[in-house]
Formats: structure tokens, sequence, C-alpha cells
């Protein structure tokens, strides 16, 4: 059955349309289960280990002694003395992910990954009703133990739609299996804060207290077209989240592709700071690629040490290739002062289009330069990233190592 809206129309609610499965403190306790000795003891993952650095993970040993996923080194070490640093791995990371989701295709061919400890699928009407979600879950985190190892540990939530599968998920941590049912989202709306519910963060929290809404039930039972009204389609949708209806079901679409990092104090100079700008430059072409995307625009971020940031944006043709992105990405590097000490860059291609929607080159070279770069990516993709790679990224290794951003799906 299906439901009108103002956005196009939609599933009615039904329970357990969907599992979520979140994994817990992942990149933590992926180092806790390949080093034993880093068991039962806090552990945060970061960056690179000294002071400035920042948590990415954080072990639950840890969480219970107070350090939070974003907090400085320095400051988890003030809490927690004898806390274990450990630098992050991409690669075993992305190795744990990929066993992960060869598990879950065992158990069904629609997964959806939404990130690197994330994913979800639609449950069949075999597996909704009674007790059938909660067999399905129990096999899963049996396989996962059984085939990943007694530390990577999974967070499961059943809900109507994705958005309450993953509520499910955070309700009960760590490993733990929660089913929501739509006669059961209000009692959980009346335990939440508004900052709960993910995608609402305190910026929106005070938005919505301005408006009167000071509780998620307030969004539940307030009437749809009053919070329309409020907050415009976006009120709509919240509306119709919390009410079951599988809105968030489709992925949307990519609208910027960038990448980031703060500088080690050792790269803190602007030679230093160009080849580790050139190397994000390398990534953000790839993964242009990989996309199937061009790019006609790009927005250059500079975070200084104790001086005002510098942002510039530019328009370009559109392009794929890590030659030309480089090429407009230095015009606006030469542009910034090089009085201050680089703290962190950030370079973001934007106003994505698919490379079907680009004109073909008309020249011969060109389109080998096209094809290069395509080769190229294929080489790295076999045989690991920068096996092949521009001469001026040589002895760059220790500067800007590999990351997996948050909610990238391309792994």
């Amino acid at each position: 059955m299906f439901v009108m809206y103002k956005g196009g129309c939609v599933f009615a609610p039904q329970d357990d349309r969907y599992l979520f499965l979140d994994m817990n403190s992942f990149f933590a306790r992926c180092e806790q289960q390949v080093n034993p000795a880093l068991r039962n003891k806090p552990v945060v993952v970061a960056p690179y280990t000294g002071t400035t650095g920042c948590c990415i993970a954080v072990s639950y040993e840890a969480k219970t002694l107070g350090v939070k996923t974003g907090m400085g080194v320095g400051e988890a070490r003030a809490l927690i003395p004898n806390l274990t640093v450990v630098e992050s791995r991409p690669e075993l990371y992305r190795h744990v992910h990929h066993q992960l989701v060869a598990i879950i295709n065992d158990f069904t061919p629609y997964v959806s990954v939404r990130s690197v400890d994330e994913m979800t699928f639609p449950l069949a009407s075999y597996e909704q009703g009674g007790d059938r979600p909660f067999a399905l879950a129990h096999m899963i985190k049996s396989a996962l133990k059984q085939k990943l190892g007694e530390w990577l540990t999974a967070s499961v939530g059943i809900g109507p739609n994705v958005f309450m599968a993953k509520q499910a998920a955070e309700a009960r941590k760590p490993d733990g299996c929660v089913c929501i049912r739509c006669a059961d989202i209000p009692a959980w709306l009346r335990r939440w804060q508004l900052t709960d519910l993910k995608g609402i963060n305190t910026c929106m929290e005070r938005q919505l207290i301005r408006l009167g809404i000071t509780q998620p039930i307030q969004l539940y039972t307030t009437n749809q077209e009053i919070l329309r009204k409020k907050l415009g389609v976006a009120g709509e949708y919240w509306w119709l989240r919390l009410h079951g209806y599988p809105i968030d079901s489709a992925q949307s679409p990519t609208k910027t592709i960038g990448h980031s990092c703060v500088l080690s104090p050792d790269a803190r100079r602007w030679d230093v700071a160009t080849q580790v700008l050139h190397k994000l430059v390398q990534r953000v072409g790839e993964r242009l690629r990989a996309g199937g995307f061009t790019s006609s625009a790009l927005h250059l971020y500079i975070r200084f040490l104790h001086s005002p940031s510098f942002r510039l944006h530019m328009r370009t043709r559109p392009f794929s290739d890590s030659r030309a992105l480089w090429r407009y990405t230095s015009h606006m590097w030469e542009r910034a002062p090089r009085i201050h000490t680089p703290f962190m860059i950030a370079i973001t291609a934007c106003d994505l289009h698919g490379e079907q929607m680009h004109q073909l080159p008309l020249f011969a070279n060109d389109r080998k330069e096209t094809n290069l770069y395509h080769a190229l990516d294929s080489v790295n993709a076999r045989f690991g990233q920068w096996t092949l790679k521009p001469a001026s990224l040589i002895g760059t290794e220790r500067h800007a190592p590999s990351r997996i951003p948050f909610g990238n799906r391309q792994l």
C-alpha cells in the first residue's frame, strides 16, 4: 500500500521491514581482536599518537572512564594516564570490512553498505514478525563471532524503516539487539532527547526549541501540515520518519568528494604541506573516477595555527583526471598567505555530474590522458594504493597516511 505526500509517494508503515547492523567501536575492536594484549584495556585509535591527535575510535573500556570519540589525545591521556593510543591502520579496517560484507551477503543479496562499520538490508516476509527477526540477528551475530572473532561484536536494530532500525541499534550497546515496532515508537520517543535522534545536532535542537518543540514526541504528535509550515519539507520528512514510513531507504546522491588532513607537528611547513595536498588531490581524483563523476568546482580550505582560516572556491571546466585537478588546486594554493603556519588542509570537488553527461574528448591526446588515469586506478586497485604514483609523492609515505572517511561507501 502506498501513501501520498508532497514529496511523492511512500509505502505505508510495516513492522520489521529493515535490519540495521552497527559494529561496536569498530576500529578499536579491530585492534583488540588482532592484538590480545590490548583486550580489556582502555584503547583509542588516532591518526597519529601525538598529544594533538584526535580520538577517532574509543574502546568501551575507555568510554566508561570518560573518553569520547572526537576528544583530543592529550585530553584523553589526562583522563586515563595508562591509556593506550594506537595509530590507525586503514588497511586492517578495510580488510575486516570486506570480510563483514561477505558474511552478511550469506544472509541476504540486498545489503546496503552505509559506512565502514554500518549496513542495512530489508527483511523478507518470512523473517518478519514474532521472534523471527531476533533469530536472524542471533545467527548473524554467531557468524560474526565465528568468522571475525569474539571481540568484533555488533549491535542490531530492527524497525519499520532504516531510521528506526538505526535508532534501535543505538539503543543497546555493545552487542545488543532491539526491535522497535510501530506501536512502540511513542514510548521510545518519550525516552529520548532531541539530540538522541540521528540527524538532529545541537544547532537544529536550538531551532526546534525556538519553535516550541522540546521533545521528540512532539515531532510525532504534531499535525503533519503544521510541522511542514514550521520546518518546511524537513518537518514533513520527520513526521513520516517517526511514524515508520520508509522514506530513508534510498541512498542520497553524492554531492561532493573531498579529503582533509590534520598535519602532524613535523608536517606544518609549507613545503611538506604542499606534498600532503598533492596526495589529497590524488585521492580525490581516484574517487571521482571510481564513482564515474566529473567535477566543475573546487573548494580549498586551510586552517592555520593561531590565525584565521583561509577558504577559496573556484569554478572550473569539467574534469576527472588528477592532473587537471592538481593544476586548479595549485592555482588556489598559491594564493594562500604564507606568513601563517598550516594546521589542517582540505580539498573538495563540488558540482558533480556523471561522466556520461560530460562531452567526450575530441582530440586523441585528451583521450589518452583519461585512459591513462583509468589504467593507473586499475593497477592501484589490484596491487594496493600508491603502487603507481607521481614522482612528486615519493618520500611522503609517513605524511597524510590513508584514512577511511566515515560514511564513505567506496571502500
